[in-house]
Parts: C-alpha cells; sequence; structure tokens
C-alpha cells in the first residue's frame, strides 16, 4: 500500500493600510506579474499558491484584506483560522505604519497573540535613499516589541525579495505549529 504524504493547507492573511501594495505583492508571488493599476479591494480578496516548503507540499490560502477604514469591522471574522499573517506598510509612506499597531494587528492576532507574522516594507524600488520616509531601524524594533518572526523589505515591481518573505513566513508557521520538514530542501 502506498503511503500518501499530507498536504497542508495554511491560512495566510495580508493586512496593512490601503494603498501599500498587499494586492499587487500577491499578483506578484501567485503569477509572478507585476500588475501596477490594481483596483482597491473591498472586505477580502483570495488567491491560491501551491508550494513545496521543505520538502512538504502545501496550499497557501492568501487573503488580501481590503485596507480601507470602512471595511475594517468585517476582517476580525475573517482572520479566523489563520496561521500566518504578513504585515505591510508602505516605505514611501509614514503614515502607512501608524495604524499597524493599534488596528492591523490587533486583527490579524485576534485569535491568537503568538500569530507567526512578518514585517513587510513595500515599494522598496520607490525610496529615495537621499529621503527615506522611514526610520532605518524602524521594522526591527516593531518586530522586537511585537513578537514578530522577521522583517523583510521588498518591491512587487522588480520582485526583489517577494519569494523570500513568503518562505520566512511559511518557516515560521511551520516552526510554531511543529510540521516536520527538511531544513536541506528549504
Amino acid at each position: 500500500m502506498l503511503q500518501t504524504k499530507k498536504k497542508f493547507v495554511l491560512k495566510v492573511l495580508t493586512a496593512g493600510e490601503g494603498g501599500v501594495g498587499k494586492t499587487t505583492l500577491l499578483h506578484r508571488y501567485v503569477s509572478n506579474r507585476f500588475i501596477a493599476d490594481t483596483s482597491m479591494t473591498i472586505g477580502v480578496q483570495f488567491h491560491l499558491k501551491n508550494i513545496t516548503f521543505g520538502g512538504v507540499e502545501c496550499t497557501l490560502q492568501l487573503w488580501d484584506f481590503g485596507g480601507q477604514e470602512r471595511f475594517r469591522f468585517l476582517l476580525p471574522t475573517y482572520a479566523s483560522g489563520a496561521k500566518g499573517a504578513l504585515l505591510l506598510f508602505d516605505l514611501t509612506r509614514m503614515m502607512s505604519t501608524f495604524q499597524l499597531e493599534t488596528s492591523w494587528l490587533p486583527i490579524i492576532r485576534k485569535e491568537d497573540a503568538r500569530l507567526p507574522c512578518i514585517l513587510m516594507g513595500t515599494k522598496l524600488d520607490m525610496v529615495d535613499p537621499n529621503f527615506p520616509a522611514i526610520e532605518p531601524n524602524y521594522g526591527r524594533d516593531f518586530i522586537a516589541s511585537h513578537d514578530m518572526q522577521g522583517y523583510i523589505e521588498t518591491s512587487s515591481k522588480t520582485g526583489d525579495k517577494v519569494d523570500e518573505a513568503f518562505r520566512l513566513l511559511v518557516k515560521a508557521i511551520f516552526d510554531y505549529n511543529n510540521i516536520p520538514y527538511d531544513e536541506n530542501l528549504v
């Protein structure tokens, strides 16, 4: 009799203010395409991606949370059952960080205060190195004070570090949930 490997389905949330690039990030990750002109997400959109991590097959259910304030009341219900989250802010807009701690983190961690979470600074390709909008230690300080598993700066336009961000999150989810994997295959 053949032994079948278990395939994991992991619900992953993407959250952050409107316009930080959640939908664009997911299009880049799922289809490796940059879509510059996405429409505002109303409520929640879904994407699926099949991956193999450390020799383990997974389906990522990627939940794209609309960032607009008027839809936020819906989101705690949608966060139920999540295994991990990406918390996004725009590296070119300091204002996009203002609600991370008081609004977005409580939504994604409503059921589990230690839910694996990666902080992502987006739009790296648009950062002016002479006039950065975000303090250099912002990400490191934020994750340290909120028990998060990592910080990464990405660009959906160039694809820079997009796959790496998802691998970092999946590793955090596997470790948190004691899912065995082959570290040589990561």
